[in-house]
């Protein structure tokens, strides 16, 4: 697990900080010049979600994949209830 934080970064088409649509981790966030992070948006992603700057794009989140009980992700088995669209 990694926990990542929203961030806000200086957009020079605006002059202003805005909101990134990806979260980072600490590590990734602090190598950003000027980058801020935004207190209340931590969360715990699996570590594969992350890509190789460290950053996680919630977008992304649980795209035709379920929990098992394990807590790992897989597909739905064909057929199976879960995978039925309602």
């Amino acid at each position: 697990m990694a926990t990542v934080q929203g961030f806000k970064v200086f957009d020079i088409n605006t002059g202003e900080k805005k909101l990134s649509s990806l979260k980072g981790t600490e590590k990734a966030i602090k190598a950003i010049k000027d980058a801020e992070i935004v207190p209340g948006t931590a969360e715990d992603v699996d570590q594969a979600d992350l890509d190789g700057n460290e950053m996680y794009d919630p977008r992304k989140r649980n795209r035709g994949t379920k929990l098992n009980i394990a807590g790992s992700r897989r597909p739905p088995a064909r057929g199976s209830v879960s995978a039925q669209r309602f």
